[in-house]
């Protein structure tokens, strides 16, 4: 039983490489674990900033019903004050007609002020989004480092000579 020398070296290395990629494989395995842990925490952590948006969402619909019904009120009043003038227009005569337009006049500082309101919150709204969203993105582009210790460092830097490609590569075709 004759067996050629470099046979035996060959089986040697590619039992080393097999190795080797079983070893790399796991460590990107780990590696995997930790990023998509890390993402499950930002997540988690987008999801509580969007919860508190909703609430702020909430109260500001609330502060927005309650001045509109402040000035739906006021409306009523004035919409019934300005028909109780024109029922009295035959008996006051112009001073009646000054009433009416003072009346029509507050009405429509009355929408005005509707319009600011709405425009007020709408922007507070969109202030809270842009916030969110930039927070969001904040935590979304976080860059993760991996340290590890001079051995494991040298023996990956190795695995990438033999393998023909760097740590980072051979990191990223894992994930």
């Amino acid at each position: 039983m004759y067996k050629e020398p470099g046979k035996n070296e060959k089986e040697k290395d590619e039992q080393e490489i097999e190795k080797l990629r079983k070893d790399i494989r796991w460590e990107l395995d780990n590696i995997k674990d930790e990023l998509l842990d890390e993402l499950e925490d930002i997540h988690e952590d987008f999801v509580d900033d969007i919860d508190d948006l909703r609430e702020s969402k909430g109260d500001i619909k609330e502060e927005l019903r309650e001045a509109l019904e402040d000035l739906k009120e006021e409306r009523i009043s004035l919409l019934s004050e300005i028909g109780e003038t024109e029922e009295e227009i035959e008996d006051l005569g112009e001073n009646a007609r000054e009433q009416i337009e003072r009346a029509r006049e507050r009405l429509e500082l009355i929408r005005i002020k509707t319009e600011e309101q709405r425009e007020k919150y709408e922007d507070k709204i969109r202030k809270k989004l842009e916030k969110a969203q930039r927070k969001a993105e904040k935590k979304a582009s976080k860059r993760i480092n991996i340290s590890v210790d001079s051995d494991t460092s040298d023996e990956w830097r190795d695995w990438s000579d033999e393998l023909g490609s760097s740590v980072s590569e051979l990191i990223r075709k894992s994930m």
